[in-house]
């Protein structure tokens, strides 16, 4: 009975969190620049057309009324039209998904045969070189931009050797063997990031289900390890293990864009190029808190919150100084804040200075990186580039931690209905992946690194509040909450001065992480036209140029890419090191 009763409130809680996901996914929709009625009525734009136009879709009317007849036709299957092609947009998801599937599952078996093995070896050799370098590998494929990794690999095995199809796609029907050499390299693209996140739960599981009762009892019992490890732990590390596959295979099906723009794949996620400003709208609209106890004052100052003491403090950086690194990557990131303040003294040619007389030159004693497509010092562009990523990791992460925080502290102290509809408007957040959020903002918003910043901000809104939530929910049971509360302090006050000093340590791991996934989300803005525009740099958009001269330059790719990636890997391995030190259960 107990077991029917939750999944029946599971089920209610569903229902409310899938209105706010429509009230989004329509808000989104309503956002995007453009009208479509005029876009509809073509280059004449009679007014008598465009009302017509307006009439018949409903446009004309009041936006709840829209959004009523918007959400009927979504239940029948009714998705409208494209406004670019005039096909029904349920018959281009039916002929666009099936490739963005097998894509996905190629990736996602790409990841598991990569990923679980790494992460067992990892687990079983841990301290050792395999453990180190399959830690490293891991954090790789988490730092690299995925667009970049693909421009790479389309350089080395399409321009340079030969070997595969640089772009296009055939289906499996017509010809398998070409599909399967078109559909090799952007699968190895988009499955490198999700091996990495299976092979570190791997390992985490792996290791805890080592240490475990059954497994020291089977070893005493002289079961050779072979046996050990993939009978008895392996079989029972892989539960969390298929939980994970199935949450990144959705992940997968919607961060796909990047890749199958780099690839020239017919995709589903080709209609968010039209929402793109100047290319009109995609799709046209068918229509109770636990008692305190009671103590003495002084009890109560024993019990006081352990918050971030200054003996805290020390001992935190003492254990991050053990651990080389971590204190590698915080040199790295040290280094690049240093080059991106210093770039007016560093650049040695003006990053927009046009030279025609010097067009994409390799690198030189003059230009030690070369130049590109207009005779630009690719070095120069570099330098002043890190200025705009480090803006685009840092402001972002400001205004997601600027709104969350007190959301996240209202929704866990509070409780009740206040809780309820701010997870319930958050879940509907998180369901829409990040990438497809940040662009249809930066759509609306307009191109340019501010929006992009804001936009990405918000994107990573919801991640942090059900942080903060998660952690007040389990600090406000403490015992120097409950004494704080049995004083007779009000809620605001301990929300404030006891519970909020002790979110900050899973908070600083938090920010660590989405300063890195941040920088990688403005550099495929700027891959995709929304970020930071021409001619002012940005490593994002350098990449973008560079697809066009890969034969002819491929220093104008390399570079950039490396440094989206050494920046977001030493940021990553920082968050680790933070993690370790902050983090009871890794200590």
């Amino acid at each position: 009975m107990a077991l029917w009763l939750y999944v029946a409130r599971r089920l209610a809680v569903l229902v409310p969190t899938l209105f706010f996901v429509s009230v989004l996914i329509f808000s989104l929709q309503q956002l995007l620049p453009g009208d479509a009625a005029v876009a509809l009525a073509g280059e004449e734009n009679d007014p008598t057309a465009v009302a017509a136009i307006r009439a018949r879709y409903h446009l004309d009317r009041p936006v709840p009324v829209q959004y009523g007849l918007w959400l009927g036709r979504v239940l029948v299957g009714d998705f409208g039209e494209s406004l670019r092609s005039r096909i029904p947009v349920r018959e281009l998801l039916a002929s666009k998904l099936p490739v963005t599937v097998e894509l996905a599952l190629c990736s996602m078996l790409i990841a598991l045969v990569v990923g679980i093995p790494a992460g067992i070896l990892s687990a079983t050799r841990k301290g050792t070189m395999v453990d180190v370098a399959a830690n490293f590998l891991a954090l790789s494929g988490l730092s690299v931009p995925h667009f970049w990794l693909g421009i790479m690999l389309i350089l080395l095995f399409a321009v340079r050797l030969g070997w595969l199809p640089a772009s296009g796609y055939v289906p499996p029907w017509e010809d398998l063997r070409q599909n399967l050499t078109t559909i090799l390299l952007p699968s190895v693209v988009l499955g490198t990031g999700v091996a990495g996140v299976i092979m570190r739960h791997t390992r985490s599981a792996m290791l805890q289900t080592l240490g475990a009762d059954y497994v020291r009892t089977a070893r005493a019992k002289s079961v050779p390890e072979r046996l050990v490890v993939l009978k008895h732990a392996l079989r029972n590390a892989l539960i969390p293990i298929i939980t994970l596959g199935a949450i990144e295979f959705g992940r997968l099906l919607s961060g796909a864009v990047l890749t199958e723009q780099v690839f020239a794949i017919p995709r589903l996620g080709e209609p968010l190029r039209a929402a793109e400003p100047g290319r009109g709208r995609a799709l046209l609209p068918g229509q109770p808190a636990p008692a305190g106890n009671h103590v003495s004052a002084s009890g109560a100052a024993a019990l006081g919150a352990p918050a971030v003491t200054v003996a805290r403090r020390y001992k935190a950086v003492r254990q991050l100084a053990r651990r080389p690194a971590a204190i590698v990557a915080l040199a790295v990131v040290l280094g690049f804040i240093v080059v991106a303040l210093a770039a007016p003294r560093l650049a040695p040619y003006d990053p927009n200075a046009i030279d025609y007389r010097a067009l994409r030159k390799p690198p030189s004693a003059a230009h030690p990186l070369g130049t590109d497509e207009v005779g630009r010092d690719v070095l120069s562009r570099l330098l002043w580039g890190a200025r705009a990523s480090l803006l685009a990791g840092v402001v972002p992460v400001t205004i997601a931690v600027a709104l969350s925080v007190p959301l996240g502290l209202l929704s866990g102290s509070v409780g009740g209905w206040v809780d309820g509809l701010i997870m319930r408007v958050n879940d509907a957040m998180l369901s829409i992946p990040f990438l497809i959020v940040a662009i249809a903002l930066a759509a609306f918003l307009g191109p340019g690194l501010g929006n992009a910043m804001i936009a990405i901000g918000i994107a990573a809104l919801p991640t942090f509040v059900r942080l903060v939530r998660g952690t007040v929910l389990a600090i406000k049971t403490e015992e120097y909450v409950e004494a704080a509360q049995a004083l007779g302090c009000s809620r605001p006050r301990v929300a404030v001065r006891h519970i909020l000093p002790n979110t900050l340590p899973p908070l600083f791991v938090q920010v660590s992480i989405t300063v890195a996934a941040a920088i990688i989300a403005e550099a495929s803005l700027s891959f995709l036209g929304l970020g930071q525009q021409p001619p002012a740099p940005s490593w994002g958009s350098m990449l973008n140029a560079a697809q066009r001269y890969l034969s002819q330059a491929p220093w104008m790719a390399l570079y950039p890419g490396l440094m989206i990636f050494g920046i977001v890997m030493a940021l990553n391995v920082l968050g680790d090191g933070l993690r370790d030190v902050l983090d009871p259960r890794h200590q």
